[in-house]
């Protein structure tokens, strides 16, 4: 059951499943199927208290298989009309892109003209994973004329429906093995005009990224010398600083030279020294200062590490960003960086010993251990 503090959360997304998005439902289905039984939808009103945003989503949908037309091409008709009203926009279209997933897959053509439709609305990157499952050559064959669409959203949909790590979607498993299939829509889209558009390709090799290290890097290097104006040139040099944001953590020394930086950093570290104990809610105030021993400038990706112990009593490392910059030659860098060690939804902290490490160019220069009271 949901928190208190979550139900009087009223930006929080699940709110926007609500009576007046049921009623409204309802109205726009009902002329296209005077079957339809509305009352299904406004008794989910009695249930939506005790869901969360997927569970509503799901629920309306389950509303949907049991009252329209159990001919799936036939329902279809039915959800095509809704969207082509133009009355739903946003999150209010996703009950019917879960109902395509969920009962579109033997009707896998129409539901392919459905789905790129449907994601001028809203997505359809979730709705076209269990497609790209059953029918990997059909939907890649699908997603790549998509690629070349007039439509800005169906153009971003090739590629974020086809990323192999795709956030709250099923992941690709074919893809994370091997990503060659998805080549073809990210060789299409990294000059796009839309930034929009750009940003899923980033998003996309930074998925690759993460199996296929060397792949990515190369393929961004053969970018850069394909990138012939200033225009693509700037679009390039802006989709490898994203797409590589996983590996330059990682200090991966082909994506540092990408982006200008040598792995070795000609530098020393003066000073290096954070808070030795803080208590859960405080600061964790970082000290430090880097001289450059180089008789020229040298681009410095400066990072710092966190160890957070977890309940094995072992140190899990997480790496946040401190600065990106040029260091004059022989000049010195000082800097402070409070962190704030404060409770969060995706993370369980564990009094005792934590760490500290500074990072830069990918190695690591410094560290210290420091302790967390939880109270």
């Amino acid at each position: 059951m949901a928190s208190v503090a979550e139900e009087q959360n009223e930006k929080a997304f699940k709110h926007l499943f609500n009576e007046k998005l049921l009623q409204q439902l309802a109205e726009l289905i009902s002329p296209e199927y005077p079957e339809f039984n509305a009352n299904a939808l406004y008794n989910l009103t009695l249930e939506f208290p005790q869901l969360e945003m997927k569970a509503r989503v799901r629920a309306i949908r389950d509303v949907l298989i049991k009252e329209l037309p159990a001919d799936y091409p036939a329902a279809l008709k039915i959800i095509v009309s809704v969207l082509k009203q133009n009355k739903l926009q946003g999150f209010a279209v996703w009950p019917l892109a879960e109902f395509i997933q969920s009962q579109g897959l033997a009707h896998h053509k129409i539901s392919f003209d459905a789905l790129k439709l449907l994601t001028t609305y809203f997505t359809s990157e979730w709705a076209i994973r269990p497609f790209i499952k059953q029918y990997p050559d059909e939907t890649m064959v699908f997603l790549a004329k998509c690629a070349s669409d007039e439509n800005v959203h169906v153009r971003r949909f090739s590629s974020e429906g086809s990323r192999p790590r795709l956030p709250w979607g099923e992941q690709l498993q074919v893809f994370i093995q091997d990503p060659i299939a998805t080549r073809p829509i990210l060789e299409a889209l990294k000059f796009d005009g839309e930034l929009y558009v750009r940003k899923s390709v980033a998003n996309h090799l930074n998925d690759i990224s993460k199996d296929h290290p060397d792949y990515v890097t190369q393929l961004l290097a053969k970018w850069k010398q394909q990138a012939n104006t200033p225009q693509e040139q700037q679009y390039i040099t802006w989709i490898i600083k994203q797409a590589l944001r996983t590996l330059i953590k990682q200090g991966d020394p082909n994506a540092l030279a990408l982006i200008g930086v040598e792995h070795e950093a000609k530098v020393s570290i003066e000073q290096f020294s954070a808070t030795p104990n803080i208590t859960l809610g405080e600061y964790l105030t970082l000290n430090l200062c880097i001289r450059s021993h180089s008789d020229k400038p040298q681009n410095l990706v400066i990072d710092y590490i966190i160890g957070f112990m977890k309940a094995n009593g072992k140190i899990t490392p997480k790496v946040f960003k401190l600065r990106t910059m040029t260091l004059g030659a022989h000049e010195a860098l000082t800097l402070e960086k409070k962190h704030a060690v404060k409770p969060i939804t995706t993370r369980q902290y564990y009094a005792g010993k934590q760490q500290i490490q500074l990072q830069i160019n990918g190695k690591i220069m410094a560290e210290q251990d420091w302790q967390l009271i939880v109270p």
